[in-house]
C-alpha cells in the first residue's frame, strides 16, 4: 500500500559544526561484528524479510528474502533493490550533535539496528539528510515526499543530539 502524506513542517536547519561533515566520521561502513560472516546490512535483511531468507553461495551476504519497504509499501524480494537507511540521518546527527561524539560512539550510531530500515534505493535517495519533526501520523513525509516512520523522533533523543 502506498501512502501519500500530507505536508509537513520542515525539519530545523543543521547546524555548522566546526568540523565539516563526512561520512568517514562514523566509521568503515557494515561490520561483522560476531564473526558469523554476515555484516550488520545481512544480518538486518535476515532479521526483517518476512519469510525464509536465502544466502549468496559463500553464505555472507543476503540475496532473496521478502521486504515491505516502509516509505512506498513496495514488496521486495531481491536483497539487491534494497538500501539501508538511516533513519535519524549521519548528516544531520553530525550537525546536531554527533560532531562532539567519539569515534567510537559515531560508528556504533552508524550501525545501531534501532536507526536502520531496508527500503527502496529511490525512497532512500529522496529522503535527503533532513528526518521530519512532525510525527502525528502514522507516516511522515520526507524532503522528497518520501515518508519517515512514525517514532524516529526518539532515536536522536537516545542518542544525545537535540533540535536547535
Amino acid at each position: 500500500m502506498h501512502r501519500t502524506c500530507a505536508p509537513v513542517a520542515q525539519a530545523p536547519e543543521l547546524a555548522s559544526p566546526a568540523t565539516p561533515y563526512t561520512r568517514a566520521a562514523f566509521g568503515t561502513g557494515w561490520v561483522d561484528s560476531d564473526g558469523d560472516c554476515l555484516d550488520t546490512r545481512a544480518e538486518l535483511l535476515a532479521d526483517l524479510s518476512t519469510v525464509p531468507v536465502t544466502l549468496a553461495p559463500s553464505g555472507c551476504s543476503v540475496r532473496h528474502g521478502r521486504w515491505i519497504a516502509p516509505y512506498t509499501g513496495q514488496v521486495v524480494t531481491e536483497a539487491g533493490d534494497l538500501d539501508i537507511d538511516h533513519i535519524v540521518p549521519l548528516r544531520y546527527a553530525w550537525g546536531h550533535g554527533a560532531d562532539r561524539w567519539s569515534a567510537a560512539k559515531r560508528a556504533r550510531f552508524a550501525l545501531d539496528p534501532v536507526n536502520l530500515l531496508p527500503v527502496t534505493a529511490s525512497a532512500n535517495r529522496s529522503t535527503g539528510c533532513r528526518p521530519i519533526k512532525d510525527s502525528a501520523a502514522s507516516m511522515c513525509c520526507g524532503s522528497g515526499g518520501s515518508p519517515r516512520p512514525m517514532g524516529w523522533r526518539s532515536r536522536p533523543r537516545k542518542n544525545g543530539i537535540w533540535w536547535r
